[in-house]
């Protein structure tokens, strides 16, 4: 006569496997009724976080006056002028990737400044010194974190 066991172990770790197997099972069917709602909350959070980080690019409003070579001092001079609502508060700068080494000045209130003929505010220029080099990208890295980059031609 032969005898089916059903949910009968006859050790110990027979019992250990299937409440692992059974575990598992309720772990997953809650995770898939659960997914749903998680991942609303998480697109949600997403779209919050794309719309901050949007409003805060949207403050950096720089432009590049000019790029000038200097044979003088060989050295490479950008003037920039930021027309955001935000003071700039520049970490570092990157040229063609690599951190340069630099010096940002900020023009002072004495100087009359005009660029395409029209008076800029000169708490808005400054200029960004750095050795000279060709350079075919400039990265301007926040303190914030935000970066903004230029294609210099």
């Amino acid at each position: 006569m032969k005898s089916y066991t059903f949910f009968f172990f006859h050790n110990r770790g027979d019992s250990q496997v299937f409440s692992a197997i059974v575990l598992l099972g309720i772990i997953l069917a809650g995770s898939y009724a659960l997914l749903p709602k998680v991942y609303l909350t998480s697109s949600s959070s997403f779209k919050g976080l794309l719309d901050i980080l949007t409003k805060q690019e949207e403050q950096l409003k720089i432009h590049i006056a000019y790029v000038t070579s200097l044979e003088i001092n060989n050295t490479t001079e950008v003037v920039m002028y930021n027309y955001g609502e935000h003071e700039l508060k520049i970490a570092s700068v990157l040229i063609d990737g690599l951190e340069a080494q630099h010096n940002i000045s900020v023009y002072d209130d004495s100087q009359q400044v005009f660029i395409c003929g029209r008076a800029v505010p000169p708490k808005s220029l400054f200029k960004i010194t750095f050795p000279k080099q060709n350079i075919s990208e400039l990265c301007l890295i926040l303190e914030n974190g935000l970066t903004k980059c230029f294609t210099i031609r």
